[in-house]
């Protein structure tokens, strides 16, 4: 009897301990970051500019048999035959004339942005307990149960033993 005794009390406190203990730790994430926007552009803009004709005057006197005017924007020729028969050729610019030119002008933009960023997170972990299942509870109750019949027959049985 006390082989049995000692042999099952062993096994039943051994079963009784099923359970598993969980030690939920706090997770902390922390996440840093550096952002840097870079802006390198070129714009071609064509800006007029102004050219300044320079005023001249131009004559030449030389035979020949024929005679002309001619007029542009910028200058004028006159050409005539005189009676001698020589030809007299004028070609001036007009006063205050002037050209236009685009000229392409390059621009360049370059502009940098830094953003620093820095951003905590942290895992609250709260225990909610989860109502029992019926089986579970059934459990539970009959546990309590055993345990008070193992008691009462382990105080009888030491009765015994010592009369």
């Amino acid at each position: 009897m006390k082989k049995l005794l000692c042999i099952l009390l062993p096994a039943l406190l051994g079963l009784s301990g099923c359970g598993v203990l969980r030690c939920p730790k706090p997770e902390l994430q922390v996440r840093d970051s550096l952002v840097l926007h870079i802006k390198d552009s070129l714009a071609i803009r064509y800006i007029p500019v102004e050219v300044p004709v320079p005023v001249e005057v131009m004559r030449e006197i030389i035979p020949s048999s024929d005679s002309s005017h001619l007029e542009t924007s910028v200058a004028r020729s006159d050409a005539f035959i005189d009676s001698t028969g020589h030809l007299h050729h004028t070609l001036e610019n007009k006063a205050g004339s002037s050209l236009h030119v685009d000229v392409p002008v390059e621009e360049h933009f370059h502009t940098e942005q830094q953003q620093a960023s820095h951003a905590e997170k942290e895992t609250v972990i709260k225990e909610v307990e989860k109502p029992l299942s019926w089986w579970q509870k059934f459990w539970q109750v009959s546990g309590i149960v055993l345990w008070s019949l193992l008691g009462a027959g382990l105080v009888v049985l030491i009765l015994k033993i010592k009369h």
